[in-house]
């Protein structure tokens, strides 16, 4: 287990200047935009413009603040609010429009020739144990807080899951379960 808090994540600009990215953890560890199997990271979108390509990989949008995103796909128009997501091919053009104001968005992306993931948000409410299944998973908190043995994981911050053991927890917190699994 490894807690990752929100304080200690690098704030990136993107190159079009639209918005500032935190990269939370990848893998392999040290990889790079083109060769990670699994990414999670933040950003901060301050202004409409289009999304990076990238190339087979499946990504998954989680608005966490703000009033909202309309993102413009082939399909049409999908409005995301706080709390909704949208997955979507990461080769897909996109483009993001602010609804009212800057928005904060979670992102999970991952190889879909290497990998597959699946994502829940669970509310913990008092002690239990939060048992994955999956060989690699993350918890990342939405609101409250998180103790675990090892500390105490608040909003924003992340936990790594490098095991398919169950975590004990405690606390009042609403966090979203990612799991990670390589194909065969």
């Amino acid at each position: 287990m490894r807690l990752i808090p929100f304080d200690s994540l690098t704030p990136a600009p993107w190159k079009n200047g639209g918005g500032v990215t935190r990269q939370i953890a990848c893998f392999p560890t040290g990889s790079s935009l083109s060769d990670f199997d699994w990414r999670l990271s933040m950003a901060e979108v301050a202004q409409d413009g289009p999304f990076s390509c990238f190339e087979g990989v499946d990504r998954r949008l989680c608005i966490l603040a703000g009033a909202g995103l309309d993102l413009r796909l082939a399909g049409g128009t999908q409005r995301l609010r706080q709390g909704e997501h949208l997955d979507f091919k990461g080769e897909a053009a996109v483009f993001g429009a602010l609804v009212d104001g800057p928005v904060t968005d979670f992102n999970v992306m991952v190889r879909r020739d290497r990998m597959r993931m699946r994502a829940e948000t669970l509310r913990i409410g008092g002690p239990q144990e939060i048992d994955h299944g999956w060989g690699t998973a993350a918890l990342f908190v939405l609101g409250g807080e998180l103790a675990m043995m090892d500390g105490v994981a608040s909003r924003f911050d992340t936990v790594l899951l490098g095991d398919a053991r169950p975590l004990r927890v405690s606390g009042t917190a609403e966090v979203l379960l990612i799991g990670f699994e390589a194909l065969a």
